[in-house]
């Protein structure tokens, strides 16, 4: 099935294919999903396990222009502060998704994509992070993207794709260039006060429609996921994302995250440590740490207020290291292993560069 677009689909289309690139450097973040089951999707997550792991989704792309949450924390933003959980159930072969955003204005409209708000999540079930160039694109089915798109609105938005109806429970959620009805994806979101939940069931696909992608221990995919806030009809719409900064993710499947199907996070190890600064030992917050494996830069995390970082992993042997260009003199990486079920604790003292001048 193919898709009839306006003029200004494609004027946006230009904008958001040149933000963004891909390059070896790029950090893509990767998130753990374990078994569920007894899930409904409904909108309400009271039969989700408490201790999953939640994700914050951080990333503001600005691609529509400056926002008015450019300068905020999105962990605890009162205007935006999206997250999700993730997990999987293997006799169903679906991924479960929950998504909550904290928002202090709904803003819903079946117009195009930069008029409402939304969630969107990208699939690479074969994980090829493969891309294809835009001018490809218009005529291309979703078989032969490099990345499937499913996008779910607040009851009443849409992104007004040809024949789009959202009236029809079976257009939305929707799927980009395809018919969501041949999948067994579902969607459902919700609104409680200043929350919005998005929950999802997601089939994935190694080539839609006809191989889907095996969800077992130990598989990794392409994935990722953004959501999109409108406040009015003015405003500029924010379109924060999980993974890399790229417009388009369905263009280029390795500007995706990554997820990976676990037994449980009993097989994750857990690599913290304290950054201090100076021989007083004070305590420096805010600083990023850099997980690096055979050279390849596979975690990032950050102090707390009391220096303190914890980052879950898959076992390994890694380098770690504070990220360069943060005020403090270059510091040397330290090797760890980590083991399933244990803790590897490094430690860094880092010096200010105002105090070596």
């Amino acid at each position: 099935m193919k898709y009839l677009f306006t003029p200004l689909f494609f004027l946006v289309l230009l904008i958001l294919c040149n933000t963004g690139s891909a390059n070896a450097d790029t950090f893509r973040p990767t998130a753990f999903a374990i078994p569920l089951s007894g899930i409904t999707i409904d909108g309400k997550l009271d039969d989700w396990p408490k201790n999953l792991f939640f994700y914050p989704m951080l990333n503001n792309g600005r691609f529509y222009g400056p926002t008015d949450i450019d300068d905020v924390e999105l962990t605890t933003s009162s205007d935006l502060s999206p997250g999700f959980m993730v997990g999987y159930n293997p006799r169903e072969n679906l991924i479960y998704l929950a998504v909550r955003v904290r928002d202090d204005y709904l803003y819903v409209t079946n117009r195009d994509p930069w008029h409402t708000d939304a969630c969107e999540v990208y699939v690479d079930g074969d994980n090829s992070g493969k891309s294809i160039q835009r001018r490809d694109y218009a005529v291309m089915e979703t078989s032969e993207l490099p990345a499937m798109q499913y996008v779910l609105c607040p009851p009443g938005g849409g992104y007004n794709l040809k024949n789009f109806n959202p009236n029809l429970s079976s257009q939305n959620p929707s799927m980009f260039g395809g018919d969501i009805t041949t999948t067994k994806t579902q969607g459902v979101c919700d609104r409680i006060g200043d929350m919005t939940t998005y929950e999802w069931a997601i089939e994935v696909f190694d080539k839609y429609p006809d191989i889907p992608t095996k969800l077992v221990h130990g598989k990794t995919i392409g994935f990722d996921l953004v959501a999109v806030d409108k406040d009015n009809e003015t405003d500029t719409p924010a379109w924060i994302c999980w993974g890399p900064i790229f417009g388009l993710k369905l263009l280029n499947a390795d500007m995706l995250g990554k997820l990976v199907f676990l037994k449980s996070y009993a097989v994750l190890g857990t690599l913290s440590g304290t950054v201090k600064e100076g021989k007083q030992g004070k305590a420096y917050p805010g600083l990023s740490i850099e997980i690096f494996q055979n050279n390849t830069l596979v975690g990032e995390t950050s102090t707390d207020t009391q220096g303190i970082f914890h980052f879950k992993m898959l076992p390994g042997k890694y380098n770690v290291k504070p990220r360069q260009s943060q005020g403090i003199e270059p510091v040397k990486e330290i090797e760890c292993v980590i083991t399933a079920g244990k803790e590897e604790v490094v430690n860094f003292n880092v010096t200010s560069l105002s105090k070596t001048r």
